[in-house]
């Protein structure tokens, strides 16, 4: 994803602040680079079926609606984790 790739001139926080944009650990080294990510994002890089996986995890371990419903409208805190 280089910025001619998403249309956008963003780099580093700007980018990440922007969900549209943000893959979170979904970037590769060389995006990371060409975007001035590196030690903004965490040194891992996941599919984004990992990732899938992983908030389906999450959600699963949600005992009501609510709960998954606040899990899912909290702004993204680059989750990771």
């Amino acid at each position: 994803m280089s910025a001619s790739n998403t249309g956008t001139r963003k780099r580093g926080t700007e980018l990440l602040h922007d969900p549209r944009l943000n893959k979170s650990t979904g970037f590769t080294e060389a995006e990371r680079r060409a975007l001035g990510l590196i030690g903004l994002v965490p040194d891992v890089t996941e599919s984004i079926e990992t990732q899938l996986s992983r908030v389906l995890l999450q959600l699963k371990d949600k005992a009501t609606d609510l709960d998954r419903f606040i899990h899912l409208s909290r702004p993204s805190r680059n989750q990771t984790g």
